[in-house]
């Protein structure tokens, strides 16, 4: 029997092309529907291939290569620092991770209440879109592939706010 491993190297390479070849990312929110117990939504299964019942699409505003640093980062995610890296050190760093944040002003989309957050490459808008950073579903031709999805307890819309989705992409 044989045993193998992904090689940190080979996650450097995987998050060094998608770093390069995405220009067409855009965050996703959904989910209106209540989920059974609202204070602790389910795992997602790693199987969904879109968010549910979408508001709206938001174009990715910030794709940063980031590694865990406890004393010198400066962006904050669930608890943990990280440190914006560049591309130029993504070998020596062994970075894996790409940070992606997009603002939601105001009511630039619907303002309704979301559970979950997807970040899709890929993604197509329809002929008479093309190059709005704002997309509401009919207003997309294709979709492209749903990278990651997270669901979360509810956030209210409101149009006197900005709401920042931030994922933090492994490779």
């Amino acid at each position: 029997m044989s045993k193998t491993i992904e090689t940190i190297q080979g996650r450097v390479r995987r998050t060094e092309l998608f770093y390069n070849d995405s220009t067409d990312l855009y965050m996703a929110i959904g989910r209106t529907s209540a989920w059974v117990d609202e204070n602790d939504p389910p795992s997602p299964t790693g199987e969904e291939t879109n968010v549910e019942e979408i508001i709206g699409f938001k174009k990715v505003d910030q794709e940063i290569l980031v590694v865990q640093d406890s004393v010198g980062g400066t962006l904050n995610f669930r608890g943990q620092k990280w440190r914006e890296l560049p591309v130029g050190d993504i070998y020596t760093e062994e970075c894996h991770w790409i940070y992606v944040s997009a603002s939601l002003y105001g009511d630039s989309l619907p303002l309704d209440t979301f559970r979950q957050i997807g970040l899709y490459s890929g993604l197509t808008p329809h002929q008479d879109y093309v190059g709005n950073d704002y997309l509401l579903p009919y207003q997309v031709e294709d979709r492209g592939v749903l990278e990651i999805i997270g669901n979360r307890v509810p956030a209210q819309r409101s149009a006197d706010q900005t709401d920042k989705p931030v994922i933090i992409l492994e490779f």
